[in-house]
């Protein structure tokens, strides 16, 4: 979560993302990637270019990392500006898992505009989507390690599943659905074959 200045007004820029594989390559990446979005968050406007210029910064340290014999990593990113004192949403969906809004009265509405992963193919262009909120909408954003954690059987918990737990618990407060979410795939996935970092995000409209 970073303030940042949108259009001459106050937004709040949320990012969500989730870097290829695991171990010190890969945080190197993320910490990067941490850095850019600070470095540039007085300047985040145009948003759909935003994951545009980390893609080339990932893919000239890339360059560095190729000949040194190290593998290049990419990420996914989910990003968004929360406009008009929480009632508008710009986003841009770079690969990542959709995230949702449940609305008041449990209707559903998945973020995919976007465009591919970051760090991959130069000159990567991205989409910006739009969405209105309302009060007590909520934003479900995660990682791949919810909705890909697996039974003993390989079935994956999935993104309508998490929609559909949320959508059930949807008036209690947002630090009780983040619990009650993460106690079922956790119950889900015992004995499981799949097992990766899991991040979970649940904002409301107040």
């Amino acid at each position: 979560f970073l303030p940042v200045q949108a259009g001459g007004k106050e937004a709040l820029l949320v990012v969500v993302a989730d870097v290829e594989g695991k171990g010190a390559a890969s945080a190197l990446v993320m910490a990067n990637v941490q850095a850019t979005l600070h470095a540039l968050a007085d300047h985040a406007e145009p948003l759909d270019k935003l994951p545009a210029t980390i893609n080339q910064k990932i893919l000239e340290g890339a360059r560095g990392s190729q000949a040194a014999g190290r593998n290049t990593k990419y990420l996914t990113m989910f990003m968004a500006f929360v406009e008009n004192e929480g009632r508008e949403l710009r986003y841009v969906n770079a690969g990542h898992v959709p995230p949702v809004v449940i609305r008041v009265d449990g209707s559903q509405e998945w973020l995919e505009t976007g465009g591919m992963v970051v760090g991959l193919l130069p000159d990567a262009c991205y989409d910006c989507g739009t969405v209105a909120l309302a009060k007590g909408d909520l934003l479900i954003a995660c990682t791949d390690g919810i909705t890909e954690a697996m039974d003993a059987d390989g079935n994956e918990y999935g993104h309508e599943r998490l929609a559909e737990s949320v959508t059930k618990c949807r008036t209690q407060k947002p630090e009780e659905i983040l619990r009650r979410v993460l106690e079922e795939v956790d119950l889900h996935s015992r004995g499981g074959i799949h097992e990766d970092d899991r991040i979970l995000m649940v904002l409301r409209v107040t």
